[in-house]
């Protein structure tokens, strides 16, 4: 932006769903930041991976394994970053059938990003053709 002094590295991501392909990008992601260092890190989009077990839905919902969970929140704090608050709908996918629905997608920042934009929020927008719903930061 205009007039800062620090670098913005704004990272976009779209995770491949098999957990070892998560693991490596969480992996490269980690090595980035420690290359590239220091200024406000934003890295959004589709993780394909949720932050804790949800049930939702008449037939139990997502089930997912507690290792990536544990992976994925460990990838978060390992970047010093945060979630920012969420506006609208609580989940991001819905699977097909409506009996199903998870957080997928998100944006995570360091706090140093809250510190400069302190209303910083995600927007959880209307779906039409895709299961995912768009999201704006």
């Amino acid at each position: 932006w205009k007039g800062m002094d620090k670098a913005i590295n704004l990272v976009n991501v779209y995770s491949h769903c098999a957990f070892n392909e998560k693991l490596a990008l969480w992996e490269e992601l980690l090595q980035l930041r420690r290359t590239v260092g220091e200024g406000l890190w934003c890295v959004v989009g589709d993780f394909n991976v949720i932050r804790c077990l949800e049930r939702v839905g008449n037939n139990g919902g997502i089930q997912q394994r507690g290792r990536e969970i544990l992976e994925f929140n460990n990838f978060i704090e390992n970047m010093e970053l945060v979630e920012l608050p969420s506006v609208g709908r609580k989940f991001s996918r819905i699977k097909e059938a409506g009996n199903a629905m998870s957080r997928l997608e998100r944006a995570l920042v360091l706090i140093k990003w809250l510190n400069l934009w302190p209303n910083a929020t995600q927007y959880v927008l209307d779906r039409s053709i895709s299961d995912h719903f768009p999201f704006l930061v």
